[in-house]
């Protein structure tokens, strides 16, 4: 059997082991700081994600809203359409009437532009 021998470090070794233990705690606590410093940097960048997105879903509703008005006015134009169409079918049907009854090619003229008058306005 071998005999194990133990040796008693040298002082100087000791103190070496420890300083390089005592920088690598160091080097340790820098990266931990830096990482507290990074983490805060992310959590105000979040919190301004945050109220940006707050703003957009104002802003979403906003406009819904609008959306909403927009869709009852659209309806509103698509009837004065239809009335505005109706109007001109029921002046062309009355100019057509009027201009069979005619008798003259002077009275056709003036009838004529009186429809044509009456379309303009």
């Amino acid at each position: 059997m071998k005999k194990i021998v133990k040796q008693k470090p040298q002082d100087g070794q000791a103190t070496d082991i420890l300083e390089r233990v005592a920088k690598r705690i160091e080097d340790a606590t820098i990266d931990i700081n830096d990482m507290k410093s990074d983490l805060k940097m992310v959590s105000l960048r979040l919190s301004g994600v945050e109220h940006n997105t707050k703003m957009i879903k104002v802003d979403v509703e906003k406009m819904k809203d609008e959306m909403g008005e927009i869709k009852i006015y659209m309806v509103a134009v698509k009837k004065d359409i239809k009335d505005i169409k109706r109007n001109t079918d029921d002046l062309t049907e009355t100019a057509a009437e009027i201009l069979k009854k005619a008798t003259t090619q002077e009275e056709v003229n003036e009838l004529s532009q009186r429809v044509t008058a009456l379309e303009q306005s």
